[in-house]
């Protein structure tokens, strides 16, 4: 009753009603209750959910699709340019003249921190795009071992802490894993565990935390949009979810008191990224970096977002180093310098900005300070609308706010502005990049 409440008075605060046709069609006391009861349950667990309730969802949402009816900018006051990073190289044994490391540096430094880290993987997704019907994790990585990707990242974890113990003699380290899931993923992901003992990690080592969904929209006006005239239908928030969570279940902080100093995110289904972990830590450690992202060479005009330095054009406190996506991007450098927006570099044939692979180490301390924040972990979030027309105002079908996991340095600039040290580290693509994303039939 309580959570109903607060949207009804929200609803009347704003002045539009826009959410009438949730609650202001009831019969009468003794028809349909146990329908009025469930579809009460259900806004009280959405509202329960979401930060701030509701209201503050859907005001979010009613300015970012005011923005995006408008056609927006959200670059109009930035500049873009290439952020400091490392480019390594496996084959290349001398050191990069422009950032100053070689691999087996970047490697052996990794390795001097690699028992204070926490491994986070995001496993929202079933393999549909591909034509498989369960959890990608439980897809097999190659036909020569059938090892799975949660085997294949477990047991990589685990030679990382045995690492660790050759390292520094202390046989009790451990690093710790969690993994999101979703409402579609949950039950699999524990299944999976469970029938194969837990991959070989020890009892407790293993932390499952599970995101929400988020309502739909109906309309430009955030109107709730409904499943039945009893259910609001919901939609997935994104994997930037996992900072929120993270927060709410007092992980970071936990790990932040037992000394950890840094927490890699990887994706479910890019085991090539196991090559890359040790020389990313070791650039950070060595760079100090708060965030470093895991990058590949990217080509001019390719699908797929790059990491930029975005320079405020009045406020050098705002300004800040992100992935900015390839429908952006282009428009973007189109606005600034020679106007010739996303284009290769004559010189390597590919684009002057690395591509983001979206695998991620977080310094501990910068990122618990920033879940600290007023947000407590929620990155700002975007939507994208599919319009039936140029009116800009239905919907061809309903739609959400979004977030992602790569936004959280808007955060790290809210927090600490100029102080935050974000950079990237480049590898060779078949090195470090192979994602199963799509079908091949």
């Amino acid at each position: 009753k309580a959570a109903l409440s607060r949207l009804i008075l929200y609803d009347m605060s704003s002045g539009n009603d826009g959410q009438k046709h949730v609650y202001g069609e009831w019969p009468e006391a003794g028809v349909q209750d146990e329908e009025k009861r469930m579809l009460a349950e259900q806004i009280a667990d959405l509202d329960g959910s979401y930060p701030g309730g509701l209201p503050a969802y859907l005001a979010k949402a009613k300015t970012l699709l005011k923005e995006s009816a408008d056609g927006t900018n959200p670059f109009e006051e930035f500049e873009a340019s290439v952020p400091e990073g490392e480019s390594l190289s496996f084959e290349e044994p001398n050191a990069n003249p422009h950032t100053g490391m070689t691999f087996t540096e970047a490697e052996q430094a990794g390795l001097t921190g690699i028992g204070d880290t926490v491994f986070v993987l995001v496993a929202g997704g079933l393999g549909e795009r591909l034509g498989y019907s369960g959890i990608k994790l439980s897809l097999e990585t190659n036909l020569c071992t059938n090892k799975c990707y949660l085997e294949v990242y477990a047991k990589y974890i685990q030679a990382m802490q045995r690492m660790a113990h050759l390292k520094t003699g202390k046989d009790h380290i451990r690093i710790p894993l969690v993994i999101m899931t979703s409402g579609d993923t949950d039950p699999l992901t524990r299944q999976l565990l469970k029938d194969n003992n837990n991959f070989g990690f020890d009892e407790g080592q293993v932390t499952i935390v599970k995101q929400d969904k988020v309502c739909a929209l109906k309309d430009g006006n955030a109107g709730l949009s409904m499943k039945s005239k009893w259910e609001i239908e919901t939609k997935p928030h994104g994997h930037g979810d996992v900072h929120h969570l993270l927060y709410r279940e007092g992980l970071v902080d936990k790990w932040y008191n037992e000394g950890k100093k840094h927490v890699i995110f990887l994706q479910d289904t890019n085991a090539l990224v196991i090559n890359s972990v040790l020389p990313t830590l070791g650039v950070s450690i060595a760079k100090g970096f708060h965030m470093n992202s895991i990058c590949i060479p990217r080509l001019a005009g390719e699908a797929a977002g790059a990491i930029a330095r975005l320079e405020h054009k009045t406020d050098p406190e705002k300004s800040l180093v992100i992935n900015v996506e390839y429908n952006q991007l282009d428009p973007l450098l189109s606005s600034q310098g020679d106007c010739k927006g996303d284009v290769a570099d004559p010189s390597t044939g590919y684009s002057p900005y690395p591509g983001n692979a979206n695998n991620i180490v977080i310094e501990m301390g910068a990122y618990a300070k920033t879940l600290r924040g007023e947000d407590q972990g929620v990155v700002i979030e975007f939507v994208n609308p599919k319009y039936k027309d140029e009116t800009r105002t239905e919907f061809k079908k309903p739609t959400r706010l979004e977030c992602m996991m790569q936004d959280i340095p808007k955060l790290f600039q809210k927090e600490m502005g100029s102080e935050a040290n974000i950079g990237f580290t480049m590898f060779d693509r078949w090195f470090t990049f192979s994602p199963a994303k799509n079908s091949l039939g």
